[in-house]
């Protein structure tokens, strides 16, 4: 019989995910896509703590000023519509203030840190090799702030500052925690606003750079987020209409990979149980007090004791509240 596809490439890393395991994940969009699956099944996630990073320069300084707690850079602190944002993070860091706006990033830094000495795996996923650079000061910017287009160059990173990127990530992060494992994606989201000529020279440096490191750096693996959806799947049906992210088929399909390939089999049962749970507290009752709705909750209650009961280190509080109160 004839194949219209390709095979899903071999993702052998040498560890598998446990349920327990601490995750964090850090980078573009579609870090936190993949982020939203684990934390649908009740992992133990910490999703980019400095909000959305699409370039390799940008994410390195995040874990880095992470890792060392550093403060947020003065001359890149803007404000905007009534707000203190700073260039090196998203617009949802922000504070009324310069000094709550520090303030707040201190005690992101702060938490995220805590959360990085204790986490299994980080996922860094990288966006674009593409980046802007504020004419002011010469830095590399997370986000524009939707200040003026003048105020910023554009540039295509080289090869040799991706790399130095990555090095820059990787002390970071084993300096916070020598045992964790750092897992490097690209994400298959198009940049189409650089143009696809443009998109395909900047995924191609971050592949490159990514490969590099996991041949020449401790702990660190490549993820195929980036071939799973250009390459297997391979079609504008698995996109949205915007012709550049992956749609929720696409995404769901990035999932059962990660879950065959990454996840221990024997915490399988225990994931679907509380995928399970999640879609339940999804439902919207139309009648609380009917009798149909009533054994529903009670049903859900069961579970919740019955998942507390084998698994003795979940907390389903959330979970148990939300049914508790309907």
């Amino acid at each position: 019989m004839m194949q219209f596809t390709v095979k899903p490439p071999s993702c052998n890393l040498p560890f598998k995910i446990k349920h327990k395991d601490a995750l964090c994940f850090i980078g573009s969009c579609f870090s936190d896509t993949l982020s939203h699956y684990f934390l649908e099944r009740k992992f133990s996630v910490l999703a980019n703590p400095h909000g959305i990073i699409y370039n390799p320069v940008s994410i390195a300084k995040s874990i880095s000023s992470i890792s060392h707690q550093s403060q947020p850079d003065n001359s890149l602190i803007v404000e905007n519509d009534s707000f203190y944002s700073s260039y090196d993070y998203h617009s949802s860091i922000q504070g009324n203030s310069q000094e709550e706006l520090i303030a707040n990033v201190e005690k992101i830094n702060q938490s995220s840190r805590n959360w990085l000495q204790k986490t299994d795996v980080v996922f860094i996923t990288l966006g674009t090799a593409w980046v802007q650079i504020f004419k002011k000061n010469k830095e590399v910017v997370a986000n524009n702030l939707k200040q003026p287009a003048d105020l910023f160059d554009q540039k295509l990173l080289t090869l040799s500052e991706i790399n130095d990127s990555i090095t820059s990530i990787h002390l970071a992060i084993l300096d916070c925690n020598p045992k964790c494992k750092i897992v490097f994606t690209v994400s298959p989201v198009r940049h189409l606003r650089n143009g696809l000529i443009e998109n395909n020279r900047s995924k191609a440096r971050l592949l490159e750079a990514i490969h590099g490191a996991c041949d020449t750096l401790k702990n660190v693996f490549y993820f195929p987020s980036y071939e799973l959806v250009l390459d297997v799947l391979r079609d504008y049906r698995f996109f949205k209409k915007d012709m550049a992210h992956p749609n929720e088929q696409s995404t769901d399909y990035v999932w059962e990979y990660i879950l065959e390939n990454l996840v221990e089999p024997t915490d399988y049962e225990v994931i679907q149980r509380l995928y399970n749970l999640w879609l339940a507290c999804q439902h919207r009752l139309m009648n609380p007090e009917g009798e149909h709705a009533q054994k529903f909750i009670q049903n859900q209650l069961a579970h919740v004791k019955d998942l507390e009961n084998n698994f003795s280190y979940l907390n389903l509080k959330e979970e148990r509240n939300y049914f508790e109160n309907l």
